[in-house]
């Protein structure tokens, strides 16, 4: 046991959290926009807001600038917005964090997040609700077991029927999920063993929604891929490998990074 914890402390040795790329969307940074009725926006909220509507939740972005369903939203959407690729070779233990707030028409209307590595030729939604609303903020409605909430259907399209979900006093926090954020909340997840030292990633923002009732809608900004470095620090990475900003050393990634060596050590220790 002393030898197998010893191996894993010089195993971890070897690789550092990174911050692989990162967007604040103050400019468009090649993300695109396609599907049916592709209203998905890249603008400050502010300005986007129909003069004869008052928005429930969404005011405006973080930053200068996000991408945004109109506000409120149109009927019959099924869109997304979508990443250039993005060149994780070298990098292991994936994941993602980005900042979300949403106001939909709860249980019909919603948002989820995929990704691809075959350049868009198929797509798979990332993760289930965690209903973990004041730590990772991943998903709030979903069609499971025992759950109370009907499927997101304007979602189906997607190949998943869960997501974030909910309007601003339709419900309650917790297990029935029938909420809007409470503003600006930022999501994080860990992204599947499959995508460790890929080459070419593409991630999607994919919103959906039914033919009655709107809301504010779904808006997305400062997303942010991050990973355990397998190989030889750099200094940056070259635009030819993503359009977005890599740093190395990253503070927040790297607590991230501790708490998973930790449970790690402890998985370990009691083998």
């Amino acid at each position: 046991m002393k030898q197998s914890i010893l191996i894993l402390f010089v195993f971890l040795g070897c690789i550092s959290a990174d911050v692989i790329y990162s967007e604040n969307f103050n400019s468009r940074a090649s993300w695109s926009t396609n599907g049916t009725y592709t209203t998905w926006v890249w603008s400050n909220i502010s300005s986007i807001i129909q003069d004869d509507y008052t928005p429930d939740m969404i005011y405006d972005c973080p930053q200068l600038s996000c991408w945004s369903t109109p506000i409120p939203y149109e009927g019959m959407h099924q869109a997304s917005v979508t990443s250039p690729s993005i060149n994780a070779s070298g990098f292991v233990n994936l994941s993602v964090s980005f900042d979300v707030v949403w106001d939909t028409e709860t249980s019909w209307d919603g948002a989820n997040f995929a990704y691809s590595t075959n350049q868009g030729a198929t797509w798979t939604v990332v993760g289930i609700p965690s209903w973990n609303d004041t730590i990772d903020w991943w998903y709030n409605q979903w069609d499971g077991p025992n759950d109370p909430n009907a499927p997101l259907e304007a979602l189906a399209w997607t190949g998943q029927t869960y997501g974030w979900s909910g309007r601003q006093n339709e419900g309650t926090r917790g297990r029935d999920g029938n909420f809007s954020s409470p503003g600006w909340v930022h999501a994080y997840h860990v992204l599947p063993r499959i995508l460790n030292d890929v080459p070419e990633i593409q991630f999607q923002f994919n919103f959906g929604s039914d033919g009655t009732g709107w809301a504010d809608g779904f808006a997305f900004d400062n997303f942010e891929l991050s990973g355990a470095s397998t190989r030889p620090k750099t200094s940056s990475m070259s635009s030819s490998e993503a359009s977005g900003t890599r740093s190395t050393g990253d503070v927040s990634s790297a607590w991230k990074m501790a708490a998973s060596m930790i449970m790690t050590l402890i998985f370990v220790f009691f083998l």
